[in-house]
């Protein structure tokens, strides 16, 4: 997918088409392990693929809180060669290394034309690091296990099943030290922390689709997925906040521990139909969603304030949470296409949908004589019910002709939210009724070149979380609450695309330039006391703005039989939020250049580079700190030597740079990792040496820009290592 232009994948194994996140991966048109994009690009064998489709569609999941779901999402097929078909193709590795370090991994397909099963497996403590000399895990160490497998089955000519299993565990130990300096109208306060914290994840989930081919103009697709996960997790820190002077504000120590598990069941009906009359179309869908979890969390900490006259105050607490939350969801949606006249079309849509929540949270305060949390804080304790209902109906004109086609039209949007916090006997009931137009204009001056306007409006009701007004004292230091009076938050959207693609030659070119304009936005207001605590309530400003410009380009290098990729991003912003209560516009910049160069010299060597350029800037008005400015660069050159003797030599030299951060936080490091390797037994194996870090200079360091904070946060990462590996191949040779 690297070769391929305007692709990216990510070292979580999620991958980008110019820069938009692919949402669904197919198998030849089936689906592979549902909708889990990121096993395709970290499983499959680059053999056994003949070619890559990128396709645009109406997303299957439609927005109710929108006029028109303007923007496509990105599809990537994976077309198989037929002469894989009818064999097991695959691979296993396993692999040991200093430290105790391992890492395997299963991956097996037999594909025909009505049948594909594809097994995979994997387990290592090595942040995923394997011969792609690349770590996939996240932040921290890690170990991690997966197994799963993926059916689908062509039952009859009419009747196909599509399946899969996966199940995975996550262990992740995590250290961190961060340094945040937050900005207050008339001053500022350093904060600083170091935290110690061990999360098991376990996850599991079913996938069930059946689709029914009525007749040659109808048809049926049931899909399923149920899934279950549990979370345990521990966390100690220690904390303390100082003045911009100097002088210490407060200091202390917390400790949490919760133990959580989760149900979620989904399901989803299509019925599509088209009618003899040229155009004349029928979809219905229905959706419903379920989902039911339980939390059990601990918390407590010892604070030391020190007030404005020097005096000291000690506050503590030791809490035991049980929550519980339920939700079930439902969505009907129909739309239905009626021609008028030659190149002209209505479009009626209609869609319903209904949110029921409830959320049961019982706080008890530790008991020192019993040794026991059994006394009950009714103050933190809240049981809240909401219900929220949602009517989206909408008429619209389009008309098509061969060189251009446009489309305009407006929806009636309802939506009944009513919130009940039952133990505090407070309700909050809003009602909305609005218009949300929308209109799309595409044109196409030729073949190869194509522009695409469009104009949507969407509103946004605020969450129950949100309106829940029982304060959060999990973090001492940030006090958070519910705002029973926010107002549903509105956005205008506009974008506009020219797009040129040439297949005979590969060349690309891609600029779009977007923009939003909000009201009512939904924004943190943000006060601080005199001992440092933030007291952060939500509440609704207008003014918020977005503006993107992206361009992408894909040259190809006829000589070289390669393709130079350049990419860039513009964004700015204009945030506004409450500060003590000032209201305080924030401006972002941020800039993105970034390259990316492929080569490949016969079967002799090839190489890979990417690099790029980041630029944050970051202005306050009304704010004590005026602005900060952030310089990342990251460079990348991976490169394999095939030598005879079926060995091969393979480097992956990595360069990042950052400046502008807090001080200690600017890093200038060089990661090499190398692999030597060795094909036996007849080129069915292999033999791997795997170095990673060999300098030793890995440091893990990232920041975080809020409204009115910069933070900067290092994270323990995976060190200097090496494994040896054997991985064995089964099926055609050509397939690997």
């Amino acid at each position: 997918m690297q070769k391929i232009p305007g692709m990216e994948v990510m070292p979580d194994g999620s991958v980008k088409v110019n820069g938009v996140l692919v949402k669904t991966v197919l198998l030849d048109g089936r689906a592979y392990f549902g909708d889990d994009t990121k096993l395709a690009s970290r499983y499959l064998l680059a053999g056994l693929i003949d070619r890559i489709q990128i396709i645009d569609r109406e997303p299957e999941i439609a927005s109710g809180n929108s006029s028109r779901t303007t923007k496509s999402e990105k599809v990537v097929n994976l077309i198989i060669k037929k002469n894989r078909y009818d064999s097991w193709n695959g691979a296993i590795s396993g692999a040991f290394g200093t430290d105790q370090h391992y890492s395997s991994k299963l991956s097996l397909d037999h594909l025909t034309t009505d049948q594909q099963i594809s097994i995979i497996g994997a387990a290592n403590n090595v942040n995923g690091f394997d011969q792609q000399l690349e770590p996939t895990g996240s932040n921290g160490l890690s170990r991690y296990w997966n197994a799963g497998i993926n059916f689908n089955q062509a039952i009859s000519s009419k009747l196909s099943l599509e399946s899969s299993y996966l199940l995975s565990n996550n262990v992740i130990s995590l250290r961190n030290e961060s340094t945040r300096r937050t900005t207050l109208p008339d001053s500022s306060y350093a904060s600083r922390q170091s935290m110690v914290s061990n999360q098991g994840i376990h996850n599991q989930y079913l996938v069930l689709n059946l689709s029914y081919q009525l007749d040659s103009t109808a048809k049926l697709d049931f899909r399923n997925q149920l899934g279950y996960g549990t979370t345990d997790m521990a966390q100690r820190s220690d904390y303390d906040s100082r003045s911009d002077r100097g002088y210490l504000m407060n200091a202390g120590i917390s400790n949490s521990h919760e133990q959580s598990n989760d149900y979620r069941y989904g399901s989803r009906l299509f019925f599509t139909k088209r009618f003899k009359k040229l155009g004349q179309a029928l979809l219905v869908n229905m959706d419903f969603g379920l989902t039911r979890s339980t939390a059990e969390p601990f918390n407590n900490a010892i604070t030391r304030y020190v007030g404005p006259d020097g005096q000291d105050r000690v506050d503590s607490f030791d809490l035991f949470n049980r929550q519980r939350n339920e939700s079930e969801d439902l969505q009907l949606r129909t739309r239905y296409t009626q021609p008028i006249g030659k190149d002209q079309f209505l479009d009626f849509t209609y869609l319903y949908s209904r949110h029921a929540t409830r959320s049961i949270k019982q706080v008890y305060n530790f008991d020192p004589l019993r040794q026991h949390f059994d006394l009950p804080n009714d103050s933190l304790s809240a049981t809240l019910r909401g219900n929220y209902h949602i009517q989206n109906g909408g008429v619209g004109y389009r008309k098509q002709k061969e060189r251009f086609d446009y489309s305009f039209g407006v929806n009636l949007f309802l939506n009944d939210q009513d919130t009940k916090i039952i133990n505090l006997g407070q309700s909050a009931k809003q009602h909305l009724v609005t218009g949300l137009p929308y209109l799309a204009f595409n044109y196409n001056f030729d073949a190869t070149h194509r522009m695409h306007f469009d104009y949507s409006a969407n509103v946004l009701p605020p969450s129950s979380n949100q309106l829940l007004p029982v304060p959060d004292y999990s973090n001492p230091l940030l006090i958070r609450t519910g705002n029973i009076d926010l107002r549903p938050a509105r956005t205008e959207e506009l974008n506009l695309e020219f797009r040129s693609i040439d297949p005979a030659t590969s060349r690309s070119f891609l600029v779009s330039l977007s923009a939003a304009f909000q009201k009512d936005k939904v924004v943190d207001d943000m006060r601080v006391d005199s001992i440092g605590r933030q007291i952060i309530l939500p509440v609704n400003v207008d003014g918020p703005f977005q503006g993107t410009l992206m361009i992408s380009n894909a040259l190809p290098i006829s000589k070289l039989h390669s393709f130079l990729r350049i990419n860039t991003l513009l964004s700015m912003s204009r945030e506004v939020s409450l500060n003590n209560r000032v209201v305080v516009h924030t401006q972002r910049l941020m800039a993105i250049q970034s390259a990316g160069f492929n080569y490949t010299h016969k079967q002799a060597w090839d190489i890979l580079f990417l690099g790029n350029i980041i630029y944050n800037g970051t202005s306050y008005k009304r704010l004590s700190q005026s602005g900060l400015n952030t310089v990342d660069v990251n460079l990348s050159l991976k490169s394999n030597i095939y030598l005879p003797l079926a060995i091969q030599l393979g480097t992956k030299t990595s360069y990042y740079l950052n400046r502008g951060r807090e001080a200690g936080f600017n890093t200038d490091q060089v990661i090499v990792n190398l692999l030597v390797a060795k094909q036996v037994l007849r080129k069915h194996a292999a033999l791997q040496l795997m170095v990673y870090d060999l300098l030793n200079r890995s440091n893990t360091i990232s920041r975080n820009v809020g409204d009115n904070y910069i933070e900067d946060i290092r994270t323990n990462p995976l060190t200097r290592m090496g494994m040896l590996s054997f991985t064995y191949y089964f099926g055609k040779p050509e397939a690997r």
